[in-house]
C-alpha cells in the first residue's frame, strides 16, 4: 500500500549501496533488479 505522507517532505535521493564483493553475486543481482522494478512501478 503506498500512501501520501502526513507533512510535506523535501526531496531526497534514494541510491542503493553494496559491498564490492557482492557485486556479481547472482542472487543480489535478482534482489537489485527486483527492488528497481518495484520503485519503477510505484512510482509511474
Amino acid at each position: 500500500m503506498v500512501v501520501e505522507p502526513p507533512l510535506a517532505v523535501a526531496g531526497f535521493e534514494m541510491l542503493m549501496l553494496w559491498h564490492e564483493r557482492w557485486h556479481r553475486d547472482p542472487a543480489h543481482q535478482w534482489l537489485r533488479q527486483f527492488i528497481v522494478n518495484s520503485l519503477e512501478e510505484q512510482t509511474c
